[in-house]
């Protein structure tokens, strides 16, 4: 298991962003249901959206954190790119040129299958020096921010769903002693 530590816990209240992120999850979900649907994600679009509307706020709730630590780095990229030039850029780029992929679940993600995330088998290579900051997006948007360290440090599972694991790697978190 990968040893995470929890570094800071956000609350998004903010109703403009809330709204600016759910306008980007609907809008980004329109150019991209179709390849979800084909590579085995969900053919649920509404859970498309819902999935969506969190990362983007989890991303938010990294971005918060690092700005109320005395740091500095761009905001959210919320620019809707078409299926096939989608960003596979870093989540966030730190002033000094860290790049931080952001990794969320959802509470009910966490209590069926445990702290997790996973990443695209293709993609590993070009990310795996990124830092990794994973958070669990609790109800009433409360984020849970954790430090997780670079990709390439991590230690790889067996993806539980089998649909995904011909094309994606999954990673199980704990938490580590403070």
């Amino acid at each position: 298991m990968n040893q995470i530590k929890l570094v800071n816990e956000i609350t998004i209240n903010d109703k403009e962003l809330q709204d600016r992120c759910m306008k980007f999850a609907i809008e980004c979900t329109k150019t991209t249901s179709e390849f979800n649907i084909r590579n085995g994600s969900t053919s649920n679009v509404s859970k498309l959206i819902n999935d969506r509307y969190n990362a983007v706020l989890a991303e938010w709730a990294v971005y918060f954190h690092v700005i109320q630590n005395g740091g500095s780095c761009q905001e959210p990229d919320m620019e809707i790119y078409e299926a096939k030039q989608k960003s596979h850029g870093a989540d966030l780029v730190l002033t000094d040129g860290t790049e931080l992929s952001i990794k969320s679940q959802l509470r009910d993600s966490v209590n069926r299958v445990g702290m997790s995330f996973l990443t695209m088998k293709w993609a590993f290579n070009s990310q795996k020096h990124r830092r990794v900051m994973y958070v669990i997006c609790e109800p009433n948007n409360v984020f849970k921010v954790y430090k997780c360290g670079a990709l390439k440090d991590m230690i790889k599972g067996e993806c539980k769903y089998e649909k995904a694991r011909a094309t994606k790697d999954a990673f199980y978190l704990t938490i580590g002693r403070n």
